[in-house]
């Protein structure tokens, strides 16, 4: 978005376009929840937890992060 900000306004890509396109950011789980549940599913049968199986990443929404290893 920041560098179609740039472009539309015939300017190199600065951090100003890239901080004026931050509220126009969408997270793919509000935008396609379900593909982002198809993965997780996949994501579910195909992989299993790194380390100790213990959290180690607390996102701002508060729900617990699974970090995984492809096996």
């Amino acid at each position: 978005m920041g560098l179609k900000l740039a472009f539309h306004a015939g300017e190199q890509l600065t951090v100003d376009h890239l901080l004026a396109a931050i509220p126009e950011i969408r997270p793919l789980s509000k935008t396609d929840p379900e593909s982002v549940t198809e993965v997780t599913k996949w994501l579910d049968s195909h992989t299993k937890p790194a380390g100790n199986g213990h959290s180690t990443t607390q996102p701002l929404d508060g729900k617990t992060l699974k970090r995984r290893v492809t096996v």
